[in-house]
């Protein structure tokens, strides 16, 4: 049995994770009590009180444990232990456990006393301290695992997990999908439009102008009207582990679990099917449309509702061709205006503009969007993956100090080397992340227009279009005297 010093102070730490928060035997106040309990029949006096509410042990970035580590490297600190109801509620990952531990007792004077555990100072006692350990990240690692395998089952059996889908409720008893009346009629209004040639943007301010809100009373967006129409679960079809909880990023096909029939459909499967045949056509379309004449579709839009502006070619009774950009939204459904620019006039100003920036650097801040080249993203890929590398190095360096092949102080400079490293990589990946943008713009923007001549002298429709596209974000028409451009400055 372990004894304590007479008028001995010390802190309680308390942690629940997200899911231990409805067992009450397990609680903050439970742990609390506990606590307390031990400390006065051991005359201990609690002189301060940490709580992560929700936080997971499998990692340290807990705000009070944090807060707690910090106010123990304090000189003028009043406390000589820190009080956990058990060892895995100071840690449940191995390496943390350790590190924090030998930290608080070599560093700072600090003892961790689990109070159900009761560990001593004698070669058992650290022996069973670390046994209690190793199975408390087992049993984290393991739980995970028993999650997964029951969501699994349960899935199987048509039992629906994860957010309800619009257009449907969750039946209480059953756990499965029951149609929601009123949101279904949004849900059949979408794929019925669509199939009738109406995009999402068009689809988003119809719904949005005739109140047929989302389930929380937002305003519909273009992305969540094509996630509804991509989502084959208005058929009647449960798909179940599809996407990575970490990234959203799809796992691999084996692993998914695809069940038909296992709720009504709001959507027949042949509409749906062929709504999914006109989004694929529209898709091979984006690179057979660069051939189109018109050089500026796709990134002109209309000033006054966003849509994008469409070429539109117009005899005369006269006999004259107009030739110019229109609304789509008023050309598809009359809900703008005749917004119009001609075509060979934009066209030229656009290029004049471009003449401009490469003339005298003068550009407008408010003209300019960063977006990242490839370059970036490769940069990045490997920062990331040279991040993991020194993450698993440190892993190495710990194995060697529980093997008692290096010392707590050679740990402890490993990992303010690994520390810094990580600060270091980190600080990049913001920077290329977050690349801020120079005054200088218009010296900046002039590289990527050097080649325009040659680009106009190909006299190559495709070639012109794509080479715009890459450099210019979009084009905004309020009327034809008020033209806004906004130029791409890839890094």
């Amino acid at each position: 049995m372990v004894s304590y010093k007479p008028n001995s102070k010390a802190v309680l730490y308390s942690r629940v994770s997200t899911e231990e928060q409805a067992n009450k035997d397990n609680s903050i106040p439970a742990q609390i009590n506990a606590i307390k309990k031990f400390a006065l029949s051991n005359g201990i006096e609690i002189i301060g009180e940490y709580l992560d509410e929700g936080k997971s042990a499998r990692t340290a970035d807990r705000p009070e444990f944090q807060r707690m580590i910090s106010d123990a490297k304090k000189k003028d600190k009043k406390f000589s232990m820190i009080l956990v109801h058990k060892t895995d509620r100071f840690a449940r990952n191995r390496s943390d456990s350790v590190i924090y531990k030998s930290l608080l007792s070599k560093q700072c004077g600090v003892n961790v006393i689990s109070i159900t555990e009761n560990f001593d100072d004698s070669p058992t006692g650290k022996l069973l301290e670390g046994m209690m350990e190793v199975i408390a990240e087992f049993h984290s690692l393991n739980l995970a695992q028993e999650v997964m395998k029951g969501m699994k089952q349960k899935a199987s059996k048509g039992v629906y997990i994860g957010r309800t889908p619009f257009g449907y409720s969750l039946n209480k008893e059953t756990k499965r999908l029951k149609i929601n009346d009123d949101e279904a009629k949004t849900i059949k209004i979408m794929f019925e439009m669509y199939s009738k040639g109406d995009s999402f943007g068009t689809i988003k301010k119809y719904l949005n102008l005739n109140g047929l809100l989302t389930c929380n009373n937002k305003f519909w967006d273009s992305s969540s009207v094509k996630r509804i129409i991509k989502n084959p679960v208005y058929t009647g079809q449960y798909i179940w582990n599809k996407t990575k909880r970490s990234n959203r990023s799809n796992n691999d096909p084996s692993d998914w679990i695809v069940l038909k029939n296992t709720h009504e459909a709001i959507i027949d499967q042949e509409l749906f099917d062929k709504v999914q045949k006109i989004l694929k056509a529209k898709q091979t379309m984006k690179g057979a449309a660069v051939k189109s004449q018109y050089l500026l579709s796709s990134i002109i839009k209309c000033g006054h509702c966003g849509h994008n502006m469409i070429g539109e070619r117009k005899k005369h009774t006269s006999g004259k061709v107009y030739i110019r950009y229109v609304c789509g939204n008023y050309l598809s459904h009359r809900m703008c205006f005749f917004n119009f620019v001609h075509k060979e006039a934009i066209e030229y100003l656009v290029f004049q503009d471009i003449r401009k920036i490469l003339k005298d650097g003068d550009i407008d801040p408010s003209k300019v969007i960063i977006t990242k080249s490839d370059d970036s993203t490769d940069e990045l890929k490997l920062l990331e993956n040279r991040l993991k590398k020194i993450k698993h190095k440190f892993q190495k360096q710990l194995e060697a100090f529980e093997a008692e092949i290096i010392s707590l102080e050679e740990l402890q400079e490993a990992k303010k080397r690994v520390s810094l490293e990580e600060a270091e990589i980190k600080e990049q990946i913001n920077q290329i992340k977050n690349k801020h943008v120079n005054e200088d713009l218009g010296e900046q923007l002039k590289p990527q227009f050097n080649d325009i001549d040659e680009i106009i002298e190909s006299n190559d429709p495709t070639a012109i279009k794509l080479w715009l596209k890459e450099r210019i974000h979009k084009i905004e028409v309020l009327n034809k005297s008020d033209v806004k451009i906004e130029y791409r400055l890839p890094w």
